[in-house]
């Protein structure tokens, strides 16, 4: 790895499931943190010595090209699709259930042809369909 594991913050994933972090160093100069990122379950990384506007425009203007990112990555060009909140109703002592293992849930979407990684965000809909298939 070419940052010690406890400067690295995740900050951001893309859709191909490679991550983006802040590399906390110095500490006390945010400002100054460089973006590293890291290809999906593998070991390749790449380092932007900016900050995350410089680094969203520069790869979004074609200046900066990350080996993992796709190829035609601006073949579209840039888009932005905003996330919609989800309202969920408060828990009450009737509805309240007891918090569940994420290794749980994988497990069993693994065994239901859901394609998890090892490691990483467990995407919403998974969790749904675990839910419905274990409503107690």
């Amino acid at each position: 790895m070419p940052h010690s594991p406890e400067h690295l913050f995740a900050m951001g994933v893309t859709d191909n499931g490679d991550h983006l972090f802040w590399v906390t160093q110095p500490a006390d100069a945010p400002d100054q943190w460089a973006i590293a990122v890291n290809e999906a379950l593998r070991a390749p990384w790449f380092t932007y010595n900016g900050s995350l506007t410089e680094f969203l425009v520069s790869v979004l203007s074609g200046t900066t090209r990350v080996p993992m990112f796709p190829k035609d990555l601006l073949h579209h060009g840039p888009t932005f699709t905003p996330s919609t909140p989800r309202s969920t109703p408060l828990a009450t002592a009737a509805t309240w259930k007891a918090p569940v293992s994420t290794r749980t849930i994988r497990n069993w979407a693994n065994a239901n042809g859901f394609d998890l990684p090892e490691r990483g965000r467990i995407p919403f809909d998974v969790v749904e369909a675990w839910r419905r298939a274990n409503p107690s």
